[in-house]
Formats: structure tokens, C-alpha cells, sequence
């Protein structure tokens, strides 16, 4: 029997640490929704190589770095009615171990990704794909027109309604129930996401969207700009697991 741990506790940590342990990573594809499910997960062997970036002073805090999935038999058709940059990418990373005698599974989403670019050799029949989280969606939509948000109004509510204009659904607003200190005009043909940031920074508040595709506000902190990676591919010492630096 599997125990399944949604959230890393001392077991999860203790396991990492280990010499021997199953570390595994998939991906699923969906539609531009982020809802519909076009291929079910796609498994470690597959995916044999590629990076997940992290930056905190960068618009697009995630980016998608030459992920390779193995297409040798052809089940991802590289074509505008098949995989095509309007699908979704979401990555997993996943660990399986026995502890005390209990064998359990942790996972976690470590990104979700638009597509920027798909490249795929003749040989050896391997699909490269270079991508951005949503806030590539919101640095591509513009403002029809000249709109403005009057002092007062509260900033997640300013966020959501450019964001969900801009075709984003998923939200986490955390800002506090801060408000504009004065009327917010934006320009026509500005991008959304120059309305966010001007919404929220001058509040000291971060705008991101997290690992699971949630937009999410909230206070400022001090962190670190260095970037961590997720590494996917095979190493020697994991037995092909994917490792972390």
C-alpha cells in the first residue's frame, strides 16, 4: 500500500538525503485553458533532458529550458493540429521511497509553461521545447483602448480584471486589501502585464505566477535573486533520476 504525502515534511526531507531513492518527473499537456487535458502524462523516460529556471527579478519568474521528450515513435505530432504552441506544459517532480517499513510517494507541480519555441530534428527524433510561464500572456495582450482604475479601488481587484481580460483563470491575491493611492491610467496598446506591475509595485507588492500557474499578489520580501534550477535528465549517481542544484 502507497501513502501519498501532498506537502514536504521531515519524511520528505530525510528521504532526499538519501544515496537510494526513486526520483521520477512527468509532464502532462493541456489545452490553452489549462483545464482541458490534450495527452496524459508523459513519464520519466521520455523526458531526458532540460532545465526549469527560477528567477525572482524577472517578469517571467519560471522558464522553460530546452526540455527534450523523446518522440521516436511519433506519439507527439509536431504540427498545428497536434502539439503546437498554443498547448500548455505542466512538469512534475516526484519521489518514491520506503521508510520504516511504509512505502510513500511525494509529488509536486515545479512548473507551468507557454510555449515559446518546439524544434525537432529528423534524428534522432527528439522534440526540444523552450517555454515562459503565463505572465508570457499577459506581456502579449495590449489594451484595446485607454483605461483607467480610480483611487481607492483594491489592487487584487484591479490585477484580476486585467489579468482575467488577458485570459487569465487561475488567481491568488494576496495584497492585504491594499488600495490605489490615485486614479491608474493605463495606455492603449500598453500590455497587461505593465498594468499589473504599475498596479502593484509602487505598493510594494509582488506580482508572479507560482509553480502550480496561479497569478498570485502579495507583500514584498527580501529574498535571494539567485536562480535555483530543476535539471531533468539522466545522472549516474540517480539511476536517471532528475537532480536539483
Amino acid at each position: 500500500m502507497t501513502t501519498y504525502l501532498n506537502a514536504v515534511d521531515d519524511t520528505v526531507r530525510w528521504a532526499y538525503r538519501q544515496p537510494q531513492n526513486s526520483v521520477y518527473r512527468r509532464m502532462e499537456i493541456y489545452e490553452a485553458d489549462c483545464v482541458t487535458q490534450w495527452f496524459p502524462s508523459i513519464s520519466t523516460e521520455r523526458l531526458i533532458g532540460g532545465s526549469i529556471n527560477l528567477s525572482y527579478d524577472r517578469d517571467e519568474r519560471r522558464q522553460l529550458n530546452s526540455l527534450q521528450i523523446a518522440n521516436f515513435d511519433g506519439i507527439l505530432s509536431y504540427d498545428p493540429n497536434g502539439f503546437w504552441y498554443d498547448k500548455v506544459l505542466k512538469i512534475f517532480r516526484g519521489l518514491r521511497f520506503w521508510y520504516e517499513g511504509n512505502y510513500f510517494e511525494y509529488e509536486a507541480q515545479v512548473g507551468e509553461f507557454e510555449i515559446d519555441k518546439i524544434t525537432e530534428p529528423a534524428f534522432p527524433h527528439v522534440l526540444t521545447v523552450n517555454g515562459r510561464d503565463h505572465t508570457k500572456r499577459l506581456l502579449n495582450d495590449k489594451f484595446a483602448e485607454a483605461t483607467t482604475f480610480t483611487a481607492n479601488s483594491k489592487v487584487d481587484d484591479v490585477v484580476k480584471t486585467i489579468a482575467y481580460n488577458g485570459g487569465i483563470t487561475k488567481f491568488r491575491l494576496n495584497s492585504g486589501g491594499v488600495t490605489l493611492g490615485a486614479d491608474l491610467a493605463l495606455d492603449k496598446d500598453s500590455t497587461r502585464w505593465a498594468g499589473i506591475k504599475s498596479a502593484t509595485t509602487p505598493y510594494a507588492l509582488d506580482a508572479y505566477f507560482d509553480r502550480e500557474g496561479y497569478l498570485v499578489t502579495e507583500p514584498q520580501s527580501d529574498v535571494s535573486t539567485t536562480a535555483p534550477y530543476f535539471i531533468f535528465g539522466a545522472d549516474d549517481d540517480t539511476d536517471g533520476a532528475s537532480t536539483a542544484e
